[in-house]
């Protein structure tokens, strides 16, 4: 049964809790749980690294950890149902079981094919009532996690900056828009994702390293897309240093170094599916220029887009923003000088 719960605290906990997921769980979905007596949350906890426990357990152990043992007066909040099955960890259906709470609260079902439904059915075998609510406002929490286990491609994320009056870059070289602020927090966002792609124009304009100096964690894998540069690939920063970027082309010439995808044609959907397949990539920040943005956009190959809009003017602007289409406002928000915007891609 599906019911309406727009302020349960428990249950938007758990979504937060949710939401904390970083790449370190790599293609499993981002899962949020908490365990609740008397009215009082004695335990929480979330998914936090791909092949370790799962949000459940996590949540299981912090109530132990607390001085509490679950039973059969407690209840469960959780964002996914449980699983049933054996993978890299056992079914967390089967821990709930153990202790017999008296309610299991669940935001989503679990459409994937492997595990669907059998986790409630081992509650339902026995006798733990479970619920499904609708959080009114709330997306789905798994849009990533189906994109790399059904479709096998990364989730795309396209991200640029643009003027008040919505120009991009300039022809006389590199400029600057947004705020130091909004540069520190898109440092955060690389940090996330486990690539980072950006075009040939990019690459000669701004020769940018494309790292995540200015916030913690691991650097993003770095992708280039272009056939013909200006200079030798090796004098750019981004290819220089232990772990050089990934050159992607059809240029057959090109395609003779060792670090290099090659393709006939640069077909985005194709490209997402050697980088998830080949490199691990499970999500993508792409920062390229206009041209890049709009061709991905045409191609109808993104997922979200993160639109960062100055309050201001430059006059050495020239080059407009890409244009989006075939999208919804997710969130928006506002640093300083910037207004930020999510879109999310309609399906």
């Amino acid at each position: 049964m599906n019911n309406t719960k727009n302020s349960c605290p428990f249950l938007r906990r758990a979504i937060d809790l949710a939401n904390l997921a970083d790449r370190e769980i790599k293609s499993n979905p981002p899962v949020g749980c908490v365990i609740v007596r008397d009215g009082k949350i004695i335990g929480e906890g979330r998914h936090e690294k791909f092949g370790e426990a799962h949000a459940e357990v996590n949540a299981y152990n912090d109530a132990v950890k607390n001085g509490f043992q679950p039973d059969e007066n407690c209840e469960v909040y959780v964002t996914l149902e449980p699983c049933g099955h054996y993978g890299k960890t056992p079914p967390c259906a089967e821990l709930i079981s153990t202790f017999k709470p008296k309610a299991v609260h669940i935001l989503e079902h679990d459409r994937h094919p492997v595990t669907s439904g059998k986790g409630l059915k081992i509650l339902e075998d026995n006798g733990i009532k479970y619920e499904f609510y609708e959080v009114k406002g709330q997306p789905t929490l798994l849009s990533r996690f189906y994109k790399n286990n059904l479709k096998k491609q990364p989730w795309i994320i396209l991200k640029y900056a643009q003027t008040a009056d919505h120009f991009m870059a300039s022809t006389q070289g590199q400029i600057q828009i947004s705020d130091p602020y909004t540069a520190r927090l898109t440092h955060k966002w690389r940090s996330l994702c486990d690539g980072i792609l950006i075009g040939k124009n990019t690459l000669e304009t701004d020769d940018p390293e494309l790292n995540n100096r200015h916030w913690t964690g691991p650097s993003p894998i770095r992708f280039v897309v272009g056939n013909n540069f200006s200079k030798p690939l090796n004098s750019y920063k981004l290819f220089q240093g232990e772990n050089p970027g990934i050159l992607i082309t059809s240029n057959k010439q090109l395609s003779e170094s060792s670090n290099c995808i090659y393709l006939p044609q640069i077909k985005w959907d194709l490209v997402w599916s050697i980088l998830y397949e080949k490199y691990g990539i499970n999500s993508l920040l792409v920062e390229g220029g206009s041209q890049i943005l709009q061709s991905i956009i045409d191609e109808n190959a993104w997922d979200e887009a993160r639109v960062i809009t100055s309050n201001k003017v430059n006059e050495k602007a020239d080059i407009a923003a890409p244009q989006l289409f075939n999208s919804l406002v997710h969130e928006s928000t506002t640093l300083i000088n910037d207004r930020i915007e999510t879109y999310l891609r309609k399906n």
